[in-house]
């Protein structure tokens, strides 16, 4: 029986847990966040991707196998394959032992002129809090459960979130809209249902912009400034956001999902973590050119 997966689960593998604190560094490429790790004995980047469910592989650089199952990417379903992995190593976090989808890449490989051997989701990052310090290009990795990030320094803003399947989903103000936005860190932009495009009336700067998602096909998608996104009572100055068709997601279980926080929000938090255990974005030390109170 087909089964219909979102992109944005896993047979269950075995975690090795680890208590230890590790940093690793980042290339900032086209708004994705690009990290070494290990699959088995090939070591090469991956993006760090928490709208994806687990780990994905690029079926170009590994031996596959088939699958019935499919995935549902920003503008169409896709067919998947697998790949039974020994062992996935990023930094403390080494799982053993479970099987990853693989797709085509190629689309962000030319899109960022670099090899790309897969993307790291929910399923390998849910038991770490991971800490994202887009000024520095460095990302920690506490564990989730007591994590030591907490105790010689206060988030600035915590922002709650729930899970709709393997994504977060945060509430956004918009002008009088109230938001289910998913946090989605491979997302070059912010995104939003193109049924707010016409409701909206700040929108500024509006440009066309062509969009291309796992299947590798392009749409052409309208793309504005927007002056006040407001999270947690918080206001976020002057982020840009895409208006896309997001039914085929809704159909699949996620029927509160607006659209995404991507890139423009990361960077405006400057300094971010998200603990999947305590359900928590939470913003260190944040720039208040950017930020204001609502």
């Amino acid at each position: 029986m087909k089964k219909m997966i979102l992109l944005l689960i896993c047979i269950l593998p075995y975690y090795v847990f680890s208590s230890n604190i590790c940093q690793t560094d980042f290339v900032l490429k086209e708004g994705m966040i690009l990290v070494k790790a290990k699959v088995d004995q090939r070591s090469g980047l991956f993006i760090l991707d928490t709208g994806a469910p687990c780990l994905i592989l690029n079926s170009r650089h590994f031996n596959v196998q088939a699958s019935e199952d499919q995935i549902i990417s920003a503008n169409d379903q896709v067919l998947t394959e697998e790949k039974a992995v020994t062992d996935f190593l990023w930094g403390c976090i080494d799982k053993k032992y479970f099987k990853a989808i693989a797709i085509d890449l190629a689309h962000l490989e030319q899109a960022l002129d670099t090899q790309i051997l897969g993307l790291i989701g929910y399923e390998i990052i849910q038991k770490n809090e991971i800490l994202i310090d887009y000024y520095e290009r460095v990302i920690e990795q506490y564990p989730a459960k007591k994590s030591s990030l907490h105790e010689s320094q206060t988030a600035s803003l915590s922002i709650p979130f729930e899970m709709s399947g393997h994504l977060p989903i945060v509430s956004a103000e918009i002008e009088n809209f109230t938001l289910n936005l998913a946090f989605d860190s491979a997302s070059e932009s912010n995104m939003l249902d193109q049924n707010y495009k016409k409701k909206l009336s700040e929108e500024t700067d509006p440009k066309l912009i062509i969009f291309r998602g796992a299947d590798q096909r392009d749409i052409l998608v309208t793309a504005v400034n927007i002056s006040s996104t407001y999270i947690s009572e918080e206001r976020f100055r002057d982020m840009e956001y895409l208006f896309k068709d997001v039914d085929k997601i809704r159909e699949i279980g996620h029927s509160n999902f607006d659209g995404l926080l991507g890139h423009p929000f990361i960077e405006a938090c400057g300094r971010l973590s998200i603990n999947y255990k305590k359900k928590e974005i939470y913003v260190w030390e944040r720039d208040i050119s950017i930020v204001g109170t609502k």
